[in-house]
């Protein structure tokens, strides 16, 4: 399994190297969002894609790693998890938040756009370990990008690692906005 692991970095540091070869850019280009509130959320770019082969492989990467997860977009450098639960899934688009801050989303309840709230009727999660998803219409099913990997469907508690526990904020937009 650990040779696996490094073949695929070497995989994937090759792909970057023959981009940087030629010249091809992924440089992010900063763009600027809204809460709902009309709040400015920082630290947003826009990204270019991965080239086809990388993503494939991370789709593959992806489905052996995580079985019990449901792939429902592929891999994509285009947008992460807390642009996926605040701002794509709300039909905004495909943008990264967060590329050197943990806490940029934070914005979309502190702004009081949205309000904390039970699980069941929740429509978004915040992880405490840095990772956002938004709910489905099973209690503790949700759906979320995975950093570069793809869009998935997933129980509470089965994500990366990294993500930290599966102690989540519970959210849904302010009803009543008085703007």
């Amino acid at each position: 399994m650990k040779a696996n692991k490094y073949t695929r970095l070497i995989f994937l540091l090759l792909i970057y190297s023959v981009a940087n070869l030629f010249n091809v850019s992924y440089a992010d280009s900063p763009v600027t969002i809204y809460t709902p509130r009309g709040s400015v959320v920082s630290d947003v770019y826009s990204q270019t894609e991965f080239a086809q082969a990388t993503i494939t492989q991370l789709n593959y990467d992806f489905d052996q790693e995580y079985p019990n997860a449901t792939r429902i977009e592929d891999a994509s450098r285009t947008y992460n998890c807390h642009a996926y639960a605040w701002h794509v899934s709300e039909g905004g688009a495909k943008v990264w938040i967060g590329v050197n801050s943990s806490t940029s989303e934070d914005i979309y309840w502190t702004d009081g756009s949205y309000e904390s709230i039970s699980a069941n009727v929740a429509t978004k999660v915040s992880y405490t370990g840095n990772h956002s998803a938004i709910t489905t219409s099973t209690v503790g099913i949700f759906i979320s990008k995975w950093g570069s990997y793809p869009l998935a469907q997933h129980s509470a508690n089965y994500v990366p690692s990294g993500y930290g526990s599966p102690n989540v904020y519970y959210v849904k937009l302010q009803m009543e906005m008085d703007f």
